[in-house]
């Protein structure tokens, strides 16, 4: 929403420095000569003449009394500004504008003027090629590490919402599917023979060695370091003092065969190490078939339908890669801390599994526009939200900012909020020029969320007046390269019988929208005349509603309080005096 509507109406602020409207950069007028070749010299009040003179233009013909409840049929009461049509014409531009453009739309600061803007910025959204959503999606490493990074895909906002609920759909399919399939009778008996295999291989060679040993008087003993080989007499262990007693030759020939043992017993162990590899290796095998099996069936919907689009193919890809190599996840995260079994919603929203979510930032449809509620990077670019787990970010993990919200449409800025918050520039000039922009993250030192960056196609509109854009063309020389100036509407506009009949339709619309009391035909001249400068010799009729309606309101409120029930001329002089009185107190409390 646009502050316009919180500002002192623009007959109540005291009258600007000379040096803040007159000093401005050649570039500035430069820009603001493209954007108005028709520019005319400041308005200057007109001449003072008999106020008959002006009445006599609107005055009905003799013997004929006419209030503004008794127009002729061909004016009616009219809601808007002078100057609709004119403004709509400048304002065409945005619905060509490339992406990440920027423009500053001049306007003067009432609540009509706000309001007409936000409608024609609404209606060039509107004209604007229908624009695709932010998918985002986890990355994924070679073998199924999981990096924590995050990429975006480009689809249409219904797509990108289907595609969204198909991949959380197979997630839970799967944090069911997955751990039934592993605890079945078949892949247990699997995995059981494996291991069968393994311990019996080693056995076999165990025994195998034993035996030869046993053969030549040496013992393979199993102790608590390990395995060892010894001399044995009858079956039995010699003693080490024994051993040490007997001749040398034979003692010598003793110590050959167990230091040969010895290499064999350890070539036995060795080779458990290889067979307990290849069983390592056969049993991921395993797992891989049985998790292939179900991760191809959970994923076989969202694969049909989205196989036309390579990006999303290319994903899915690396999903299924990912749920296979990591179908652990599913079993570990299956049960509760106490044993206890999950529901399938409940395990799908494990944090261990946050990885797998698809995120679809949104986007205003059918007309993006976005109003920043703040300017702080997080309004602006989104934030990295803290997550309950030593996780890195995740797609879930970031909300949308005003950048992203506004799609490929329109990020609307008043300027007094963006010269008074200034550090939102360089953001949003940041982002306007690389196309990203980087989320808030409470959890970093610098309150970035460097390596994570999300997609910006928005066009930057600020809305101010023309000091407003001359103050930030002094801040920044880069102002007048990179932001268009559109003086969308005038503080005045050329008197014509059009615009003449308008502003009688517009007094019609204030007096019924408000409930004030009727004007007849010299109160309308007298308030034409009020609102009437000469700008180059030509007349000129205000366009600032919101004085207008001021001044109406004050007379009605005088006149019911008189008790009669028609605004006239001198009613209507009588509340120019009072708005003088006030504008001309309030300069004087400004110099003191």
């Amino acid at each position: 929403m646009f502050k316009f509507l919180q500002r002192t109406p623009a007959s109540e602020q005291p009258a600007a420095a000379p040096a803040q409207t007159e000093v401005s950069p050649t570039d500035v007028a430069a820009n603001e000569a493209s954007a108005s070749p028709e520019k005319a010299p400041d308005a200057t009040p007109a001449n003072v003449h008999d106020l008959a003179v002006a009445r006599a233009a609107l005055l009905p013909p003799p013997g004929v009394s006419r209030s503004i409840d008794d127009h002729p049929p061909d004016v009616e009461p009219w809601r808007g500004v002078l100057g609709l049509d004119a403004a709509r014409a400048a304002l065409r531009p945005l619905t060509t504008a490339r992406p990440r453009s920027a423009f500053f739309i001049a306007a003067p600061a009432s609540a009509d003027h706000d309001a007409a803007l936000q409608t024609l910025i609404r209606e060039a959204a509107r004209a604007l090629p229908v624009t695709d959503a932010v998918v985002l999606v986890g990355t994924f490493g070679p073998g199924g590490s999981g990096t924590g990074g995050i990429r975006d895909i480009a689809l249409p906002r219904g797509e990108a919402l289907a595609f969204a609920g198909s991949v959380a759909d197979a997630v839970e399919m799967l944090s069911v599917t997955l751990p039934a399939a592993f605890a079945s009778d078949s892949v247990q008996v699997a995995m059981l023979a494996l291991d069968e295999e393994l311990r019996s291989s080693h056995d076999q060679a165990l025994d195998a060695l034993k035996r030869k040993a046993q053969a030549q008087n040496i013992g393979l003993l199993r102790t608590p370091q390990g395995y060892a080989v010894a001399p044995l007499h009858d079956g039995r262990i010699v003693a080490s003092d024994v051993f040490k007693a007997l001749p040398e030759s034979l003692k010598a020939e003793v110590e050959n065969k167990l230091q040969t043992f010895e290499t064999e017993l350890g070539a036995v162990l060795a080779n458990r190490a290889v067979l307990q590899q290849d069983h390592s290796v056969r049993r991921r095998d395993l797992s891989a078939e049985i998790a292939g099996l179900a991760v191809r069936a959970a994923l076989s919907k969202v694969t049909a339908a989205f196989k036309s689009h390579p990006a999303v193919t290319g994903y899915l890809d690396a999903l299924r890669a990912d749920l296979i190599a990591n179908a652990a996840l599913f079993l570990t995260a299956a049960r509760t801390a106490d044993g206890q079994p999950r529901s399938p919603a409940e395990l799908s929203r494990d944090p261990r599994l946050a990885r797998y979510a698809v995120a679809v930032l949104p986007a205003a449809q059918p007309d993006p526009v976005a109003f920043p509620d703040g300017l702080e990077r997080a309004d602006l670019c989104g934030e990295l939200r803290p997550m309950s787990h030593d996780a890195a970010a995740v797609p879930s993990a970031i909300r949308a900012g005003a950048l992203t919200m506004a799609a490929r449409g329109f990020l609307v800025i008043e300027a007094r909020d963006l010269l008074s918050q200034y550090a939102a520039w360089p953001i949003l000039k940041q982002a306007l020029k690389s196309g990203s922009a980087i989320p808030a993250d409470r959890a970093s030192a610098t309150g970035r969320a460097y390596g994570v960056t999300v997609p910006v196609e928005a066009t930057l509109i600020v809305v101010g007046e023309p000091d407003d854009y001359r103050t930030w063309c002094h801040m920044d020389r880069d102002v007048t390269r990179l932001v268009r100036l559109i003086r969308a509407f005038d503080a005045t506009v050329p008197l014509t019988p059009d615009v003449e009949r308008a502003f009688s339709g517009l007094i019609a619309g204030c007096v019924a929208d408000d409930g004030l009391l009727p004007l007849d035909a010299t109160a309308i001249a007298s308030l034409q005349h009020d609102r009437t400068t000469s700008v180059a010799g030509v007349s000129h009729l205000s366009t600032d509603t919101d004085a207008l309606r001021d001044l109406i309101a004050t007379a009605s409120q005088s006149v019911r309080a008189a008790g009669r029930d028609t605004v006239r001329a001198a009613d209507v002089l009588a509340a120019v005096q009072r708005r003088d009185d006030r504008t001309a107190q309030t300069e004087r409390g400004a110099r003191t």
